[in-house]
């Protein structure tokens, strides 16, 4: 007879079947760490939303306090209250054109804040802000155009009576370039003045008077040429700047108002 040892015994009790559920269970009894190891998944969507929403209160304040400063910059100029003089009319329109691509910006950041918030909400009160807000601005950048047109005609009339003044002065210093007797009195005023050295010829007194006249002549003719490049320099920015930023500021103002409720 064969003696078997207890384990082989064992193994033998229990048989095929028994044995190979047995090695089964302690298989996936020996892995307990591998089921930790997993996580439960992320939603992406929980992420942005956590992370937008740090924003959207900073957005907020920021295009709330722009929109401030303008009122700010205009009650400043209303309280002066000179209707009837056109100079208050022109600063009032000059101070809410130069001023309202600020509190555009700060309209965007309302908006932005207010998308931000709950974006499946439509129309929210933010939003009917910003809608009102850019509506009143629309209008009264409207309603500023024909003052922004009547103050560059202005300015364009007062500029070319100014220019016309300079260049009579200097037709006018021409004709008396051209007087002998001017020119004798321009040598009488430089011996007046001890300019003029003792020993010193009437043709060379004729000729330093000549080259004085012309000297004061191209300095006329030089205040003429830059009178006339800065003239069209301001009316350009008035008219590119002024008038016709007011129209875009217009346009943008009613896409910033009908995005807001559409």
């Amino acid at each position: 007879l064969i003696e078997l040892s207890p384990l082989e015994l064992g193994l033998e009790t229990l048989g095929p079947g028994l044995l190979a559920q047995g090695l089964c269970q302690f298989a996936v009894r020996g892995q307990p760490h591998e089921r930790s190891v997993e996580s439960a998944p992320v939603d992406p969507g929980s992420v942005s939303v956590d992370s937008t929403s740090k924003f959207s209160p900073l957005l907020r304040w920021m295009g709330i306090t722009l929109v401030v400063i303008l009122v700010l910059q205009m009650v400043g100029v209303l309280i002066i209250g000179q209707w009837q003089e056109e100079s208050f009319r022109q600063l009032l329109v000059e101070r809410l054109i130069a001023q309202s691509p600020m509190a555009l910006v700060g309209l965007i950041l309302m908006y932005l804040s207010a998308r931000l918030d709950d974006g499946r909400e439509e129309r929210s009160p933010l939003l009917w802000a910003v809608c009102i807000l850019s509506g009143l601005l629309a209008i009264s950048l409207t309603a500023a155009l024909p003052v922004s047109f009547s103050g560059d005609q202005m300015l364009q009339q007062q500029a070319e009576r100014q220019l016309a003044q300079q260049k009579t002065r200097l037709e006018t210093a021409r004709l008396q370039s051209k007087n002998p007797a001017f020119l004798q009195q321009v040598i009488q005023q430089f011996q007046a003045s001890g300019q003029v050295p003792p020993g010193v010829t009437d043709a060379q007194k004729s000729q330093a008077a000549r080259a004085f006249i012309d000297k004061q002549l191209d300095q006329l003719q030089q205040q003429v040429t830059q009178s006339e490049q800065s003239n069209q320099i301001t009316l350009n920015q008035r008219r590119f700047g002024g008038s016709g930023g007011a129209v875009v500021l217009i346009v943008a103002f009613t896409i910033l108002c009908l995005g807001s409720v559409l």
